[in-house]
């Protein structure tokens, strides 16, 4: 059985590093195949070298040593299978010689290590193959790089030397077996340095990369960020940079300070107990505190009488009064615990009261930070407390014990007066009776918001009925009343009111119109808007005889030409629009007016019947002789005159109509008529 061996030979010009040449035969009739491997040669792999280089040579013996036949070599594996158009190894066919066609890489993420190549040689009649493992001899051309470009973390101020602030670990692609390529060293290019000392706040440890405190006692309230460098340098001097931001987290060591030592405030009279009368404002720099707030007891006067919440000053708040909710600085807001009222004699002198504020109530919240700058990442937990948020409703409770921190203030508070009251009526009085006629004289008014008189239809105008008088104790009862008639109440117009109040008639009255009159008249103040109260006269309008009869039924009625003798045409019915109960009505009285036209006194006779109409009276018309529709164009207009029974009474002429009906009682005669008719061509 004959059997070939391939040896493997470094390539030309090149001699290798540690190779180990051990001939490995491969028995070809039964395909068993052995494996030679070589490290490869790490100077020829350079990416500094663009170039075709020969990395090994394979050459194929028979087992005795001697040369074989014409041999024919193929190459497989990392490179060349998985890039065939552009691969990174090749074979020559006859000769065995294994080139590498690019530069490569060892370094992640891109690069690879180690390649893992299969070279097979045939002479057409036996195969051998076997592997060869190109080991990449690392270089220094990775700088050294932070995963984060910036790391946020907090520390609480106070904080004693040595403590650590952050861990910050940096990478370095290259072979940490191969020298000092991925060795690593640690420092601060820009830290920073203490005003008083000269000397710098931050240190780090130069081979793990833990920052930590150079300095005691980091202070939030003068500085609350820090921003620090820090390099990474790896053997070969390449640098890699990373940014630390420090945030000083806050601790309770500030005590809360009022703005003022005294606060004079200017408040409007309320009956509303929550509203923020005025927010005192705080200074305090500390995050982590709970602001509480009281009122002293005993301190002056009028404390009793108000309370000190913890609040926010906002924009439109001010300590002269009307501040209101919202965000903005630490303060206490007063509010009273009872209305005040400027009309109070007692409430018009000022209060005087202490106040007083600590910070040693706590709790604890989670707070997050907002990113400094788009595209840093610095987001951060920190806990904080919140005392600017919420207010302590305790007054007088535990919290006061350390009056190192506690401050206190006086409060000097004056209630000033608004347009809170509306306008009193205190007084009304009638004016003395208006008329001789008058039937009803006034009533005595004992409502100073409400009169009511009774006037005659026939008063005079204008005519001065009553007197309505209003006080309003705003302004120390110094306001201006105007008075004025509510138009709604008096459509008409037929009253007016003057300036001290006086209520006059000042169109004539008709009790046929209007019975009675609801006249509402308003006092107004001289706020804005201002207040109104309102008084109530109401007027009763008595009947004098001042309207006349009128004819109800019929006033018109059909008579047949013709007819003989005296017959009845119709009864008369009146009606009057005065006050029947003060006799200014019926009985009427009836009559065929004596300047009738003489052929109505001869056709038509008129006279009363006292019982008619239910005891009213009623005209009796009847005609005295037959009717001629053709003499008198067919009708005849009988004027009565009609008469109520007043004192004195009043009469008047109505007209009835009869209408004369017709009959054919006319023969015909010729008649011509002329026509004339125009033809259009």
């Amino acid at each position: 059985m004959k059997r070939i061996n391939l040896v493997l030979e470094p390539g030309r010009g090149d001699r290798p590093i540690g190779c180990e040449k051990r001939r490995n035969v491969c028995e070809l009739i039964e395909c068993k195949h052995l494996i030679d491997e070589c490290v490869a040669f790490p100077q020829v792999q350079s990416r500094s070298k663009n170039r075709i280089a020969s990395i090994l040579k394979v050459r194929a013996e028979d087992e005795d040593g001697g040369e074989c036949g014409l041999v024919n070599y193929a190459l497989t594996g990392d490179g060349v299978d998985s890039n065939p158009s552009r691969p990174a190894f090749s074979i020559h066919p006859t000769a065995g010689e294994v080139y590498m066609l690019k530069p490569l890489d060892r370094d992640p993420p891109e690069g690879q290590a180690k390649w893992k190549l299969r070279v097979m040689a045939t002479d057409g009649e036996h195969n051998a193959t076997t592997a060869v493992h190109v080991n990449l001899k690392d270089v220094n051309d990775n700088a050294p790089f932070f995963p984060e470009t910036s790391v946020g973390t907090t520390l609480p101020e106070n904080s004693p030397q040595g403590s650590s602030v952050a861990l910050v670990v940096a990478q370095d692609n290259d072979d940490p077996g191969e020298g000092n390529n991925a060795r690593l060293v640690y420092s601060l290019e820009k830290n920073v340095i203490d005003e008083a000392s000269g000397k710098p706040i931050f240190s780090v440890d130069s081979n793990t990369g833990l920052v930590t405190t150079a300095l005691c006692c980091l202070d939030r309230e003068k500085t609350p960020k820090y921003t620090l460098q820090l390099v990474a340098t790896d053997g070969g001097g390449l640098k890699g940079t990373g940014t630390v931001v420090v945030r000083v987290g806050d601790v309770n060591d500030v005590a809360p300070k009022f703005t003022q030592a005294a606060y004079q405030i200017a408040v409007g009279e309320t009956d509303d107990t929550d509203r923020v009368l005025a927010t005192l404002p705080i200074v305090d720099p500390d995050l982590t505190n709970k602001l509480a707030f009281r009122v002293v007891s005993g301190s002056g006067r009028g404390w009793e009488a108000f309370t000190v919440r913890a609040g926010k000053v906002s924009s439109s708040s001010t300590s002269d009064g009307g501040g209101k909710d919202g965000g903005g600085d630490p303060g206490g807001e007063v509010r009273a615990t009872l209305p005040l009222d400027y009309e109070n004699r007692d409430h018009r002198r000022e209060f005087r009261f202490k106040v007083e504020v600590t910070d040693q109530v706590s709790s604890s919240v989670l707070v997050v930070y907002e990113e400094d700058q788009p595209g840093e990442g610095i987001k951060e937990l920190i806990e904080v407390s919140d005392g600017l948020t919420e207010a302590d409703d305790r007054q007088g409770e535990a919290g006061w014990g350390d009056r190192s921190r506690v401050d206190s203030a006086w409060v000097s508070l004056r209630v000033t007066d608004i347009n809170d009251n509306p306008p009193v009526f205190t007084y009304a009085q009638n004016a003395q009776p208006l008329h001789a006629q008058t039937a009803h004289p006034p009533a005595t008014v004992t409502d100073p918001a409400r009169a009511h008189l009774t006037l005659s239809e026939d008063t005079p105008t204008p005519a001065h009925l009553v007197t309505f008088t209003a006080h309003d104790i705003d302004k120390n009862g110094g306001s201006t009343i105007r008075y004025a008639v509510d138009p709604a109440s008096d459509p008409s117009g037929r009253f007016s009111v003057g300036g001290e109040g006086e209520v006059r008639v000042v169109r004539p009255l008709d009790r046929e119109t209007a019975r009675a009159h609801t006249v509402l008249v308003w006092a107004l103040d001289d706020g804005d808007p201002p207040n109104t109260a309102t008084a109530t006269l109401h007027v009763t309008v008595t009947d004098v005889n001042d309207n006349p009869p009128f004819l109800k039924s019929p006033r018109q009625v059909t008579v047949v030409e013709n007819s003989e003798g005296v017959s009845e045409v119709c009864r008369v019915t009146f009606g009057d629009p005065d006050d029947w109960g003060q006799g200014h009505g019926p009985p009427f009285t009836v009559e065929l007016d004596a300047r009738a036209p003489e052929h109505v006194r001869r056709l038509v006779s008129v006279t009363l019947d006292p019982a008619g109409d239910e005891g009213r009276g009623v005209g009796v018309v009847r005609t005295l002789g037959g009717l001629d529709r053709e003499e008198r164009g067919g009708e005849v207009l009988v004027p009565l005159v009609v008469g109520d029974a007043g004192r004195p009474p009043l009469s008047t002429t109505l007209t009835l109509t009869i209408v004369v009906a017709d009959l054919n009682d006319n023969p015909m005669y010729p008649a011509n008529k002329l026509v004339t008719a125009v033809i259009l061509k």
